[in-house]
């Protein structure tokens, strides 16, 4: 990697770790973050050292991935792959808080951004199945467009809906990386637990969590197999 020596580095935001971004001639933009003060405290290493094992779990497409962490004048610097963008509360002109990291309100929201294109693949799959006549049908009848989506898209799209909410909740379960960094303050999903335990080689008591993991994901499976036999006949009758 390029020495720091050749970026040109902005302050983005301060804090207890201060966020700056590195632009060099020839060169990919970086962003640093550096623990604010002189003497950083040891829970600010430890943080900076998390964040930085965390480097092989996050995705590029929504994350900001840790690249090297390298001491600068006497203090850790973690250097991280810039996805570009600004910092929200420089945009909204003020500051944020714990409004997301920290809260349930970004944890959600991270669940959103991750889970959507699950969702929506699953869903359109299932519209591709509606033939367009339908809908000339539904108009010719007097049906509006309300109307047609709840007597005639509705029915044909239970099957895709269900579907879908069972994939989004089966991968929610067993997400790690983005509940570890936005959950609330003494939030533990099972998937933290047995990350935590796994990696204190506690694997007897990592066993009860990856179980209940299994079975909470295979009972919705099981139902939406279930009901979608039971459409079956139905569909044949058509």
């Amino acid at each position: 990697m390029t020495e720091l020596s050749a970026y040109k580095l902005a302050k983005l935001r301060e804090g207890e770790f201060t966020l700056y971004r590195g632009v060099g001639n020839g060169l990919a933009s970086i962003l640093l973050v550096a623990p604010a003060g002189e003497y950083p405290s040891s829970d600010s290493l430890q943080h900076l050292e998390h964040e930085y094992r965390l480097r092989t779990d996050l995705d590029a497409d929504w994350a900001a991935r840790p690249v090297r962490l390298m001491p600068r004048e006497a203090r850790p610097i973690l250097v991280l792959e810039d996805p570009g963008g600004e910092p929200l509360e420089r945009l909204l002109g003020r500051p944020l808080g714990l409004l997301f990291t920290g809260s349930a309100v970004g944890l959600v929201y991270a669940y959103l951004v991750r889970f959507i294109a699950v969702s929506l693949q699953t869903v359109e799959a299932s519209l591709t199945r509606i033939a367009p006549n339908l809908d000339d049908a539904a108009r010719a009848l007097g049906v509006g467009a309300r109307g047609a989506l709840r007597r005639v898209h509705l029915p044909l799209l239970r099957g895709g809906l269900a579907t879908a909410l069972v994939l989004v909740f089966v991968e929610t379960m067993k997400e790690m990386p983005a509940t570890l960094l936005l959950r609330p303050f003494g939030l533990d999903t099972l998937a933290i637990e047995v990350w935590q335990r796994t990696s204190e080689a506690m694997w007897q008591e990592a066993a009860v969590p990856a179980l209940a993991i299994v079975l909470a994901g295979l009972g919705p499976v099981l139902l939406v197999i279930r009901w979608s036999r039971r459409l079956e006949p139905h569909r044949d009758e058509r």
